[in-house]
């Protein structure tokens, strides 16, 4: 399941058009909101009108509202336009614009909008820095832009301690720019799972005062979490467990089981949406047990039980209903992969009142490039620290055992997220195989697991 959204998206869309030529048509609205010489309020207007999922749309609004002469009020307005429409697109911009930014009230703003984000903001530009370095996580070895941080990196003269020192007063530091925070972090955990690096990390983060959204962040990770965070998807996960609710189901499910504390990862979070939790876990974990023979006994317990829940919704008519419906849909597109979100919460946000249930929420591709590829929503990337698993589909042809289960592209994407993926696929019109694949323990491999098959219900 692949990932494209947001500026990237919109610019990369913005050049191919440019450079094969082809323009891409500008609108009378977007030609009205470049206007200087039209008011405020009707550029505004004109904005609110744009379709911010046109490339061009997106990318005029976004240049417009970072435009230091345009009037305050017109900034400020685009600014938050862009913010609800994309958040992390926002935050990406944000990271090249702010250290430049003399006007005190888009300060002010973007301070207001950090503290509201936590680390969705403090995460937003790992997405950049990941592709302009071709690392996975937040260290962009060869880039100008931080030659200042990396001069102090590559010097292996230094002491070892000013070094931690220099790197930890960078991830704390409210006045840099938010990819230098980033940066640092993804140099000082970039080894994280070494014992040593470990320990190190976690006294500074017991010791520190925070004064990021970042450094908060990565502070209550260290109390509840076996393995520090590093990678993107797992940093704009870790506000979840600042979340009042979260933290307490959180607390109350270790104490009630301390045999589980042990290999708790941000994955678990969207376990401890739902209640209540003992009678869940025996049931879901039973569940699990009847239908999977091969490859369980390596799961963390809290895995098995997610799995046994989605296995127990299955059982369901209904629920399989509404599974096979996404899969005949996916199958009439030929042009995405569909995929969603399993979850203890419904579309409004609620749990079955004995905390029993397991939905199969479905989010619509943002981008159709081709039936083998899936381009998963900003939207389900929002939800997603909430959710048991992402899923998609395999349905291109009904008889498509020859592409079962997580291909080597799922099984890179679990790695990045740190999140466990169902594949459905079709074997016939009527049977859907359904294989799971489970982060594995730090720098390990993924888990594959078989779930066996489902069948459509009978009208």
């Amino acid at each position: 399941m692949r990932v494209r959204r947001g500026l990237w998206g919109s610019f990369l869309a913005l050049l191919c058009l440019t450079w094969a030529g082809c323009p891409a048509r500008v609108t009378d609205a977007e030609l009205l909101l470049s206007d200087p010489n039209a008011t405020v309020d009707r550029r505004i207007e004109a904005a609110s009108g744009l379709e911010l999922d046109r490339p061009n749309a997106y990318s005029r609004v976004t240049n417009e509202a970072w435009a230091y002469n345009n009037p305050t009020r017109l900034r400020l307005a685009l600014l938050d336009l862009t913010h609800r429409h994309s958040p992390e697109a926002f935050w990406l911009a944000a990271s090249f614009h702010w250290e430049n930014e003399a006007n005190p009230d888009v300060v002010a703003a973007l301070q207001a909008w950090v503290t509201r984000d936590g680390a969705l903001a403090e995460t937003a530009t790992l997405r950049y820095l990941a592709s302009a370095s071709g690392r996975d996580s937040g260290g962009p070895l060869d880039h100008e832009r931080h030659r200042e941080l990396l001069s102090r990196v590559s010097d292996r003269r230094a002491e070892r301690a000013n070094l931690i020192e220099y790197l930890t007063s960078v991830v704390n530091d409210p006045v840099r720019p938010p990819r230098a925070r980033f940066a640092a972090w993804g140099l000082l955990a970039a080894d994280a799972n070494k014992p040593n690096r470990r320990d190190e990390l976690r006294q500074w983060l017991r010791s520190v005062s925070p004064a990021t959204p970042l450094a908060a962040d990565l502070q209550s990770a260290a109390e509840v979490l076996c393995e520090l965070p590093r990678r993107t998807a797992h940093l704009m996960s870790l506000s979840a467990l600042r979340d009042p609710q979260v933290r307490r189901g959180w607390d109350e499910l270790v104490a009630a089981q301390p045999d589980l504390s042990p290999g708790m990862a941000l994955r678990h979070v969207g376990f401890v949406r739902g209640r209540p939790y003992p009678a869940v876990i025996v049931g879901w974990s039973a569940r699990f047990d009847r239908s999977v023979d091969a490859g369980g006994d390596a799961l963390h317990p809290l895995d098995r039980a997610a799995l046994g829940g989605m296995l127990a919704a299955l059982d369901r008519p209904d629920t399989r209903a509404d599974v096979f419906n996404q899969a005949d849909a996916d199958h009439a597109d030929t042009m995405s992969e569909h995929g969603g979100l399993a979850s203890r919460l419904d579309e409004a946000g609620g749990a079955e009142s004995d905390g029993s249930g397991v939905f199969f929420r479905s989010y619509p591709p943002t981008r159709r490039v081709h039936d083998r590829a899936y381009h998963a929503p900003v939207a389900l990337l929002m939800d997603r620290p909430n959710a048991l698993a992402t899923y998609h589909f395999h349905a291109e042809r009904h008889a498509n055992a020859e592409h079962d289960g997580p291909g080597s592209g799922d099984l890179r994407n679990v790695t990045a997220t740190g999140m466990t993926m169902v594949v459905f696929t079709f074997l016939d019109r009527d049977t859907l195989s359904v294989k799971a694949a489970v982060p594995g323990a730090w720098g390990e491999a993924p888990v594959v697991v078989s779930l066996g098959t489902i069948t459509r219900p009978k009208e």
